[in-house]
């Protein structure tokens, strides 16, 4: 149970950073893109909309998993299908990265994150669930 709640609330945290995104000025966002050695993203309205709303809810995820890291027995469910969507995001992100012709680099780290993490809540709820019976 102990290592659940610690990816839980690993998860949480990790997923609550993205607020600071969604207020930061947007010539500081270009430059957390410049030190991973991307191209800013162009300061359109439609790009800087949906780069803020997309970070505001990633944050709201962040929120989710510390609810369900406060008492995963009785979210066993909601771990389940938090497992499921993550696995099925990560196979996304790869299906749409190779379709559109992306570099690796924009797919890989989040469709690796998505199945790694959705196979670990699930290994881990189902280890937590045969302790407590």
């Amino acid at each position: 149970m102990k290592a659940l709640k610690v990816l839980l609330w690993l998860c949480g945290i990790g997923f609550m950073t993205a607020f600071i995104f969604a207020v930061l000025p947007w010539e500081m966002i270009g430059k957390v893109y410049l030190l991973f050695g991307e191209e800013p993203l162009p300061g359109t309205a439609p790009v800087m909309y949906l780069v803020r709303v997309t970070n505001v809810l990633s944050g709201l995820i962040g929120v989710y998993f510390i609810l369900i890291a406060l008492d995963p027995p009785r979210y066993r469910l909601l771990i389940y299908y938090s497992a499921i969507g993550f696995m099925m995001c990560g196979v996304f992100c790869f299906v749409v990265g190779l379709s559109v012709g992306v570099p690796p680099q924009f797919y890989l780290g989040d469709g690796l994150f998505g199945v790694v993490i959705g196979l670990l809540l699930a290994i881990l709820a189902s280890r937590a669930t045969k302790t407590q019976t």
